[in-house]
């Protein structure tokens, strides 16, 4: 099977598997330093140049938007299926950040870039021959909400963006953080309101650890909108002033891999999310993972072998899971040690490019239908996501 792949953004999560298929599969990405016009007519072009001077028996797009309305008119003109991957849910993810940048003042020509991309996504959606996802749930609500075939959704995890990582937890590496506290660190997207509630829902329980002990920090890398209310959360909630100056609000941190290699555990609560690379960052690294059982991350951990799976609702199961890992080292090391080998075991890029060429022979095998039906589909479909 030859394949045709197009991708702009997280390029790691799609082109690194592919790349294992040798000549199977073709890959296009825009040069960044052009400008969007320059990025997306150069797609066209390359695009037009590879399907004329091969055949190929599909085109796979990483994700919708504009870049998936191009390569659109591409697999109409060429009569090429069109698969499109999606590594979250595009209605509930652009209405989040819609909701996050309207928190900002004079950004309302990102809001309407943002309500153009929903719309171009809805198009791209509407005629792809099927979708790639990466995780069961997301799958599940493509089904609900498009009408599709469910054999035209195919779920294939990525590999992490961390692939290589010492064997052994270097505890050396440079990191502001002190070496003589325990260390709990969440590492997340401040882009998105459900992330931003699920650090908020973190803190009320470290609160009260930090109160119990004083060999205990907790620290939050993560950049976006939401930063500056996570600090007026901390200030307004958070009421003894000692125990806020043990929750460090880093921002954005370039090398992740050093404060992965300090802390003790990664706690990870979201209400908005898919299949995060965050936690398989973590589990590289061999950090046990302390997370709520909801969205792909039920896939990324097997609760009390790889991780800790907790109901963020329970007021006392994540204080409760927290408390026990920092009373017991051995335990940590047994999670960490056996997530590292799962991530390695289940998200190696030779076996998920494996699964993709698989995933996507399927999705075209499925979507061999007449014309006829394929257009009646394809309004039924236009419908429900109007609606």
């Amino acid at each position: 099977m030859k394949i045709l792949a197009f991708s702009v953004r997280r390029p790691w999560e799609f082109i690194v598997p592919l790349e294992t298929l040798e000549c199977e599969a073709e890959i296009i990405t825009p040069n960044s330093s052009d400008g969007i016009i320059g990025k997306y007519s150069s797609i066209i072009r390359q695009g037009r140049e590879e399907l004329g001077n091969a055949e190929y028996d599909v085109i796979l797009v990483n994700g919708p938007d504009l870049l998936g309305c191009c390569v659109m008119l591409l697999s109409i003109l060429y009569r090429v299926p069109l698969v499109v991957r999606l590594g979250g849910n595009p209605w509930e993810g652009r209405r989040d950040r819609i909701q996050g940048l309207k928190k900002e003042d004079n950004q309302w020509r990102k809001i309407c870039v943002h309500y153009l991309q929903m719309f171009l996504d809805r198009i791209a959606l509407w005629y792809a021959n099927g979708y790639m996802v990466v995780a069961a749930s997301l799958k599940d609500d493509i089904v609900e909400r498009t009408g599709i075939d469910p054999r035209c959704v195919a779920v294939v995890h990525y590999p992490p963006k961390i692939i290589e990582m010492d064997d052994s937890r270097n505890y050396e590496s440079e990191s502001p953080l002190p070496k003589d506290k325990q260390v709990v660190l969440t590492v997340t997207n401040l882009n998105y309101h459900g992330k931003f509630q699920g650090v908020c829902r973190i803190i009320r329980d470290i609160e009260h650890i930090l109160k119990k002990r004083d060999d205990v920090i907790y620290v939050i890398a993560g950049n976006g909108p939401y930063l500056e209310d996570l600090m007026e959360f901390i200030e307004e909630n958070v009421s003894e002033s000692g125990i806020r100056n043990r929750i460090h609000i880093l921002g954005y941190v370039d090398n992740i891999t050093a404060f992965y290699n300090k802390a003790d555990i990664m706690a990870y609560i979201s209400f908005i999310d898919a299949y995060p690379n965050v936690i398989l960052e973590a589990q590289m690294a061999e950090l046990p993972v302390v997370a709520n059982a909801d969205h792909g991350i039920v896939e990324q951990i097997e609760d009390t072998e790889t991780g800790m799976l907790i109901d963020p609702s329970d007021e006392n199961e994540f204080r409760e899971t927290l408390e026990y890992l920092l009373d017991n080292p051995e335990e940590r090391y047994r999670l960490g040690r056996n997530a590292r080998q799962a991530v390695k075991r289940n998200n190696d890029p030779e076996i998920i490019g494996k699964c993709m060429r698989k995933s996507l022979k399927s999705i075209c095998e499925s979507t061999n239908l007449s014309t006829e039906r394929r257009i009646l589909g394809k309004v039924l479909s236009l419908l429900r996501l109007l609606h």
